[in-house]
């Protein structure tokens, strides 16, 4: 996806940021690919999860990951190591080969708010999916995440204001503003400026 002089996702029209979180690695096995490795931040939205690889001299700056395209997302806490996100993402319009596979560790502090937003944000979804009347989700919606889901061991950022809306994410623009997701066809990833090494 496009990304601002900042290194932030531009923001699709109707699509609200929700939360960020840095100090996470992540993982992306894309069929017909190599695994690509990251480490940065993660920032939430109405509708998509946006993979920000912060990590000196990156082989790829960032990768999307359309919450209506995903599935088998589960939440796991090993007895050693970080917690982690996983599941599974369908291509978005064939820019990368096949399906991918995250996985996304939380290094550092608690998931409680993170999970909170996300958990909210996806049952909006799956609702919306199924044609179901679902709570309307805003800027002020998105603020009172901050006490609903507050845990001082959790570094998640809510984003109290959000940034301004660009009209260059064409291809995530259908996944935004309304109840009517399409059906699949998922997640478009920037392209290597030269293919990575393996690992």
């Amino acid at each position: 996806p496009p990304l601002s002089s900042t290194g932030t996702p531009l923001r699709v029209p109707g699509e609200l940021f929700v939360l960020s979180r840095k100090h996470m690695e992540f993982e992306l096995n894309i069929d017909g690919m190599i695994t690509l490795e990251g480490e940065g931040e993660v920032i939430l939205t109405s509708a998509r999860l946006v993979l920000v690889n912060t990590k000196s001299y990156p082989m790829w700056f960032a990768f999307d990951i359309p919450l209506a395209l995903m599935s088998q997302d589960t939440f796991e806490q090993p007895v050693f190591g970080a917690n982690y996100l996983q599941g599974t993402v369908q291509p978005l319009y064939g820019l990368i080969p096949g399906k991918a596979t995250f996985k996304i560790w939380f290094m550092h502090g608690g998931c409680t708010k993170f999970l909170g937003g996300y958990r909210k944000i996806m049952e909006n979804l799956q609702k919306s999916m199924k044609g179901q009347v679902v709570s309307h989700i805003d800027p002020g919606s998105v603020e009172k995440l901050e006490s609903a889901y507050a845990d001082p061991n959790d570094p998640t950022v809510i984003f109290v204001n959000q940034p301004p809306e660009s009209n260059q994410n064409t291809h995530m623009q259908k996944y935004v503003g309304g109840p009517a997701v399409p059906q699949p066809s998922s997640a478009p990833v920037t392209a290597p400026q030269q293919t990575p090494p393996t690992h």
